[in-house]
């Protein structure tokens, strides 16, 4: 057992140690032969700003100077996180149960480092977490000061609402007082789950860049959001866009990205999950599914496996300056997230059991988006994809009966919840949610001239969208809000939200009322 660990167990369980202590060195150093532990000691050292003496007598953490730390996603009795170094820095790392107050050392699942960059990271995974208790990630330098304390919630479900946020745009060079306002509105909310819908690092330079240069874009985000330095941890899925998959400006912003395999490297270091066959599976590239409070999320991977765009409709007879240089005769039948992440992604959805949410960093819908919605740059596959998405809403339909289908993305221009129809033969009408950048210095510079006057007033209202749901049957009770920096909703929006295919029992319900 780590000295800390030792430490808070004995003191907590009243069989009270004294630490060995000399100036130099903090309360949790080291532990002597037991004997009765001196309170007033403790006090003084937690006046000589001692943060472990001052957490052992008070359970109060004074203001620490805290690192760059990410929890990404995992089933509900595990949690994973990433902690991002400097080079002579030394962690030991300690899960604490507030309820019992026991403490275990964690050990270093693994490291990630460059060559090149004075930054690393240490991934930390911690097990057998129990459903209602609530834990801190502790952090204590080689001497036994502590250093670092999160609190954080396991992924799982709850009695109470659900709630969780989209937020794409993520701009390391923001202003401060801008950049750490936005981040503070979301975590004072209290999500329990959010989705980073890509570009949750702006990159620039000549595409595609190389790892190296994409690491340390990774790197110099995660040391500048205030994000990752907030008192509690927020759970974290994410996908890319071009700037994260090390593609600005959209050159090779597809599967002919020579460095795709080290750039998605790169991203699953900096937001790691850890995956089963139950509540989070990983599928192909960056894609994962989530199950939980009787909802899917379903995390798709636009860049890994895309074949390129074909002309657009818009840009077919007058190309406008966002239009992509292509050939015309290009017909459109290519694939947005390859084959088989599609049928990865169906078979999911015709095994669902409650609503379903489609997310990816690009819009769905939106013709006069030609180069970013799938519509627009891809009209022929898209036609396929919404015909095999309604059949597997059919078969599930026909197994479990009602539930909701919700589409989720990011937009380079503005924030926006719209109606769409997601199928080709029915008139279900479905919301989009496309959430804009949450630093504006990200929005897209080249917005599409259509665009133009009905969007001005718009770019900036809503930084992200917040979401709290309630079961409703195999139904959903949904509120979103597009949220501004003062913590104001730009807009409201809320839900009931209907069945995409009644189930085989409804329709044979409804037939014989109908006799």
């Amino acid at each position: 057992m780590g000295k800390l660990a030792a430490a808070f167990l004995l003191t907590t369980a009243l069989t009270l140690h004294a630490c060995a202590v000399t100036a130099s060195e903090g309360m949790l150093a080291s532990i002597t032969a037991p004997k009765a532990l001196d309170k007033e000691f403790l006090r003084r050292q937690c006046e000589m700003e001692d943060a472990a003496a001052c957490y052992l007598t008070k359970g109060e953490i004074p203001p620490l100077p805290r690192l760059p730390i990410a929890q990404g996603v995992a089933p509900a009795d595990r949690a994973v996180f990433v902690v991002q170094l400097g080079p002579l820095a030394k962690v030991r790392y300690y899960l604490r149960q507030k309820e019992d107050q026991s403490i275990r050392p964690l050990p270093i699942a693994k490291v990630h480092n460059r060559e090149h960059s004075s930054f690393r990271l240490e991934r930390i995974e911690a097990t057998k977490l129990e459903a209602d208790k609530t834990y801190e990630l502790l952090l204590a330098d080689l001497t036994g000061h502590l250093i670092d304390a999160r609190a954080f919630t396991p992924l799982r479900d709850g009695a109470e609402a659900f709630r969780f946020a989209f937020v794409s745009g993520a701009d390391s060079a923001a202003p401060a007082p801008e950049e750490a306002g936005i981040w503070k509105s979301l975590v004072d909310r209290k999500p329990r789950l959010l989705f980073g819908l890509g570009n949750m690092v702006a990159t620039t330079g000549q595409a595609p860049l190389d790892p190296a240069a994409l690491w340390d874009r990774y790197a110099d985000t995660r040391n500048a959001l205030s994000l990752f330095r907030s008192a509690e941890l927020i759970p974290i899925a994410a996908t890319w866009n071009e700037q994260d998959y090390g593609t600005p400006g959209g050159k090779h912003d597809d599967r002919t990205n020579p460095h795709t395999d080290e750039a998605r490297d790169i991203q699953e270091a900096f937001f790691p999950a850890m995956g089963d066959i139950g509540s989070v599976s990983e599928g192909p590239g960056l894609a994962k599914s989530i199950s939980l409070a009787g909802q899917t999320w379903i995390l798709l991977d636009d860049r890994s496996f895309r074949e390129g765009d074909a002309t657009p409709p818009a840009c077919r007879d007058s190309p406008a300056p966002s239009c992509p240089a292509r050939e015309a005769s290009q017909t459109g039948t290519i694939a947005n997230f390859g084959r088989v992440q599609e049928s990865w992604a169906l078979e999911i959805i015709e095994n669902a059991k409650g609503p379903v949410w489609l997310l990816s960093a690009n819009p769905w819908f939106g013709a006069a988006y030609p180069t970013t919605s799938f519509e627009g740059s891809q009209p022929a596959a898209f036609a396929n994809f919404r015909a095999q998405l309604e059949n597997s809403m059919k078969k599930a339909a026909a197994r479990e009966g009602r539930f909701p289908l919700f589409l989720g993305s990011a937009n380079p221009f503005f924030t926006e919840a719209r109606m769409v129809k997601p199928f080709l033969k029915s008139n279900y009408a479905a919301t989009e949610f496309s959430v804009g950048p949450i630093h504006p210095r990200q929005a897209s510079l080249s917005l599409p001239a259509s665009l133009k006057a009905p969007v001005k007033n718009r770019a900036l209202a809503g930084r992200y969208f917040f979401f709290t749901s309630w079961p409703n049957g195999a139904g959903l009770k949904l509120s979103a809000e597009a949220v501004e920096p003062e913590n104001r909703a730009a807009f409201e929006l809320k839900y009931d939200a209907p069945a995409a295919y009644p189930s085989a029992k409804t329709k044979k319900r409804a037939a014989k009322k109908q006799r």
